[in-house]
C-alpha cells in the first residue's frame, strides 16, 4: 500500500476518532475549559475546524501554483465560542474534513510531489504537507482525551 493512500486513510479515521473522544466528555463539560490557559474540547474542535479550511486553501496552492510561498497557519490565540453539542461540532468537522479528502482524492499522482516553500519548514511537498496535517490531527485529538 503506497503512502498516499496511508495518509488518505488517516484523514478519513479522524472525524470518527473524534466523534469517539467527544462522546467520552460529559455534554455539560464539552464547553469548560480544563484550566483556564487551556481550550475547551469546543475551542479544540473550532480550531480543527478553522484550520481544515485554511489548510485546504493551502493544499490547492501547492498543486495549482508553481512552487507557492506558504506563511504559517497562526491559531486564533482565543478561538470563538461556539455554543453547539458535541454532536454537531464532530459532524461540521467531518464535512470539512469530507472536501479535504474530495480534493486530495481527486489529484493526479504526480501532484502529490508538487513543491511549496513554508515560511518555517522551507521547501516542502504536498505529501509532507497532508502528513503534517495528520501529526495536527493526533495532537488535538490527544488534548481532547
Amino acid at each position: 500500500m503506497g503512502k498516499r493512500i496511508v495518509l488518505l486513510q488517516a484523514l478519513k479515521a479522524t472525524p470518527s476518532k473524534l466523534e469517539q473522544a467527544l462522546a467520552q466528555i460529559d455534554a455539560d463539560e464539552v464547553q469548560q475549559r480544563p484550566f483556564p490557559d487551556q481550550w475547551s474540547p469546543a475551542e479544540v474542535v473550532t480550531h480543527l475546524i478553522d484550520v481544515e479550511g485554511r489548510y485546504l486553501q493551502r493544499l490547492r496552492r501547492v498543486v495549482g501554483e508553481e512552487r507557492p510561498y506558504l506563511p504559517s497557519i497562526h491559531p486564533h490565540t482565543d478561538p470563538p465560542i461556539i455554543s453547539l453539542t458535541a454532536e454537531q461540532l464532530a459532524k461540521t468537522f467531518a464535512a470539512v474534513r469530507a472536501e479535504t479528502l474530495a480534493f486530495l482524492q481527486g489529484l493526479a499522482l504526480m501532484d502529490w510531489d508538487k513543491t511549496a516553500v513554508h515560511q518555517t519548514w522551507g521547501t516542502t511537498d504536498l505529501r509532507t504537507l497532508v502528513q503534517r496535517l495528520i501529526d495536527h490531527d493526533s495532537e488535538h485529538l490527544s488534548q481532547i482525551k
